[in-house]
């Protein structure tokens, strides 16, 4: 989502699931999952139990579920350590490869 406020892209959820399982063919295939702007014309179900979806004038759309980040916000922060660490934690280790190949030569 682009916050208005600082004109930042901010992760607004997670992918979480989709709805059921999908088949062009209504046949023994497995089918696939998928979020569809208009699942009319395909079958909906599990390996040969398809069901068809009517298609008509109007878009019959599949659903996602999603997970919204901000309710885990801190739980996140306190794993993921700030970008200064990292720089920090990479510095150290560049430093001791430095020593170890000087110590070999």
């Amino acid at each position: 989502i682009l916050d208005p406020v600082d004109s930042l892209w901010k992760l607004a959820g997670i992918n979480a699931g989709v709805d059921g399982f999908y088949s062009l063919t209504g046949g023994a295939d497995t089918g696939f999952r998928a979020v569809l702007f208009d699942k009319g014309g395909l079958y909906v179900g599990t390996q040969n139990q398809w069901t068809p979806v009517a298609e008509g004038p109007n878009y019959v759309p599949s659903r996602f579920y999603a997970t919204q980040v901000s309710a885990y916000q801190d739980w996140v922060q306190a794993l993921i350590p700030e970008p200064r660490a990292y720089a920090l934690v990479t510095g150290g280790l560049l430093i001791a490869e430095a020593i170890r190949r000087r110590a070999r030569q």
